[in-house]
């Protein structure tokens, strides 16, 4: 009958010794300090750059897609009450993002 030993290391952690501290261990922490200074600057930087469209709603603080919405029912009323014509189009591009190759994207 095949038996099965388990056998036990216990590993002792020296702190004194550098190389138990391994670089990858840090990445994490590293990086949630870095997201957490993008996300603070970035959308300060593209406000005062003017690189965002000025109807642009969505991930804006003080802009919501509620009032996006108002707005363009307004427009589209006051378009009407002048006599014009109007055609709204819709695209949903959730999806297109996934059918892209990406190495096109980094080019």
């Amino acid at each position: 009958i095949p038996c099965i030993y388990f056998i036990l290391f216990e590993y002792i952690y020296y702190s004194a010794l550098l190389s138990n501290y391994r670089p990858v261990s840090n990445l994490h922490f590293v990086a949630k300090v870095v997201e957490s200074v993008v996300v603070r600057q970035m959308p300060q930087y593209l406000e005062e750059a003017a690189y965002l469209d000025p109807f642009q709603s969505g991930f804006r603080p003080g802009y919501c897609t509620e009032m996006a919405s108002v707005a363009l029912v307004d427009d589209l009323w006051r378009a009407r009450d002048r006599g014009y014509s109007s055609v709204l189009v819709l695209l949903d591009l959730s999806v297109a993002f996934d059918t892209i190759d990406h190495s096109i994207l980094l080019q």
